[in-house]
């Protein structure tokens, strides 16, 4: 099935042979047109169309060639639900890519029983770095000050590896 399908910068630019934001354009059959519950569209409204106003933001990234071939790349959109506050995987990533030494990171958010939750941070170092308390703090502090207190984790954990699907996405366990 055909529609209109974009690759978005984050100015609402369309894009050709650059990954950016999939949006669709135009209405499809399979679009939802609301969410069970949400009686005057606004959740729906703020999920879908809040990012580029008249387009639906979709929340994987796409690169449209120029022939007009698409390839989703994955999610955009990654959430976690911190005591009821929606975090995106991408802001904490984003603050986590500009701290050097950092080679590569993982977050996750486990729901318990009890309505707590933990979300512990995986921290995979550069070769011959150490994840000490200096490195730890500079996370805490950068994530404070750019994104909120929500985004700081309950701890930062040392790794050997980061894992990956074969799509070349971070694995999140269920």
């Amino acid at each position: 099935m055909g529609c209109a399908l974009y690759a978005f910068d984050e100015g609402g630019k369309p894009l050709v042979d650059r990954v950016g934001e999939m949006v669709i354009c135009a209405p499809i059959p399979s679009m939802p047109i609301y969410f069970w519950g949400d009686k005057d569209r606004e959740r729906y409204m703020d999920s879908y169309f809040k990012t580029y106003p008249g387009c639906w933001r979709h929340g994987d990234w796409v690169l449209i060639n120029a022939r007009g071939s698409a390839v989703i790349l994955g999610r955009s959109n990654a959430k976690l639900n911190r005591h009821g506050v929606r975090i995106s995987t991408a802001e904490i990533y984003r603050v986590l890519d500009e701290i050097p030494r950092i080679r590569d990171a993982l977050i996750v958010n486990v729901e318990r029983s009890d309505g707590d939750s933990y979300m512990p941070l995986f921290v995979l170092m550069d070769e011959g770095e150490q994840l000490d308390d200096g490195v730890k703090e500079v996370i805490r502090t950068r994530l404070k000050a750019v994104c909120s207190p929500r985004h700081l984790p309950d701890a930062i954990i040392a790794v050997a590896a980061i894992p990956y699907t074969l799509v070349v996405k971070r694995w999140k366990p269920r």
